[in-house]
Formats: structure tokens, sequence, C-alpha cells
């Protein structure tokens, strides 16, 4: 029951996901961020009262494992960094892929919806660091090709951002405005 959720109820979940389900670090901050957005939504429409949230107040790092984690665990689950660069000649071959506008597959091919835009998309996401929904969302009134910049509503985390665009990222978009 939701009225069940308190620090103590939270403080066991998050050891039962480290030392039971041994999860990693970043599936056990998404768990908590559901629960939590959940919460928060059965307080807005008056279904819950939390005087003291406790899934808003957990301390930085909470869903690191410790060392009696650890040990009870039988292994450190650590979050791992997505490091991913292309490498050499790889965006060429993408890029030949969706200018070809078909993607050979096993059983039949792909005909690829307007090339050209993949391309600009393939494009803006290598020179930029753009994800794929902040490119898909994007509108003309967010591009400012004269200070190379695009400013992004919102992003994955919620916040504003610009996003400087290099000379590569200006010409595939000019390409296409």
């Amino acid at each position: 029951a939701l009225s069940r959720i308190n620090a103590g109820w939270v403080d066991d979940w998050i050891a039962e996901m480290k030392r039971i389900e041994t999860l990693a670090p970043a599936t056990i901050r998404a768990r908590v961020g559901a629960l939590a957005r959940c919460t928060d939504w059965g307080m807005r429409k008056g279904y819950l009262v939390m005087p003291d949230h406790p899934l808003r107040t957990l301390p930085e790092g909470y869903a690191q494992y410790s060392k009696a984690d650890t040990a009870k665990a039988g292994v450190k689950r650590e979050d791992v960094e997505r490091d991913r660069r292309l490498e050499p000649g790889e965006e060429d071959r993408i890029l030949a892929v969706i200018d070809g506008g078909v993607l050979a597959r096993a059983q039949r091919p792909y005909a690829l919806p307007d090339p050209p835009a993949l391309r600009c998309l393939f494009t803006l996401a290598v020179e930029s660091a753009m994800r794929l929904r902040e490119q898909y969302t994007l509108t003309v009134g967010q591009v400012d090709l004269g200070k190379r910049t695009i400013f992004l509503e919102k992003t994955k985390n919620g916040d504003k951002r610009q996003v400087p665009l290099s000379s590569v990222a200006l010409a595939a978009l000019r390409e296409r405005m």
C-alpha cells in the first residue's frame, strides 16, 4: 500500500535491489525515480499524503554498493559509462547505407524513408551529440544559423540548453532548411 511507504521501507527496498536482485545503480535510480514520480502524482491528486517524502530525500550516492551490500550480494555492481566512438570508416559505411536508401536485412530489405533527412539527423547526432528525441522534436524556430546554435526547450533531464553547431552540422542543416 502507498501509505506504507516510509524511510525504512525505502531503505529496505533499495537494499533488496542491491543484495538480492543485484541491480546496477542506474537501474536502482530508475526504479526509485519511477516510484517517486508516481507518489508525486498521488500527492498532487490528493490520494496520498507524505509529509516527509522518503523517495525525494535520499542521500547522494544511495544507489552505489557499500561494502556491506557487496558482501551480502556477492558482487559489486557499478554504473557502466557509455563511451562509444565510431571506428575508422564506420561513419562512411553508415552514410553509404543511408544514401543508398535501403537497409539490407536477413528476411527482406527495408526502404529507408527520406534518406536526405536521415543523413541530416545522423550528421547532427555525430556533430552535436544531441539525442534522437531532441532532434526529432526540433523545430525551425529553435535553430539559429546566424549564431550557430540550437536551443533545446526540453532535454532528457528536463533542462533547457544551447547546442553549439560545428561547421559540418551547420552545412547539413542549411541543406535541409
